[in-house]
């Protein structure tokens, strides 16, 4: 991103695409969302959002990811053992069906 111009109030920037991508939120120039997006002049970005984005995750406790990531991987093995219990019934339930 360049400085090319001066407003009364402002500031006129050059930004390549991919820079584009990262202030309109998106991950990159490739993701599907931005390649169907279409920006125009006097496109506005809301980089207040952004910021407060930024600020919410720099003052994200370590401890408490880590305590949600223990979290979140129980859930998911509850999840798992519980598909596996139905895929057991099925096949217990198809087996008593063909005697």
């Amino acid at each position: 991103m360049k400085i090319i111009g001066k407003t009364h109030d402002g500031f006129l920037i050059d930004v390549s695409t991919s820079e584009l991508a990262l202030l309109a939120g998106f991950r990159g120039s490739s993701e599907r969302a931005f390649l169907e997006k279409h920006f125009d002049v006097g496109h506005d970005f809301p980089l207040q959002k952004l910021d407060r984005t930024n600020e919410f995750l720099r003052n994200l406790d370590q401890d408490r990811l880590v305590e949600l990531r223990n979290k979140l991987t129980a859930i998911v093995g509850s999840v798992d053992a519980a598909r596996e219990t139905i895929q057991s019934i099925t096949l217990f339930e198809t087996l008593k069906d063909g005697q």
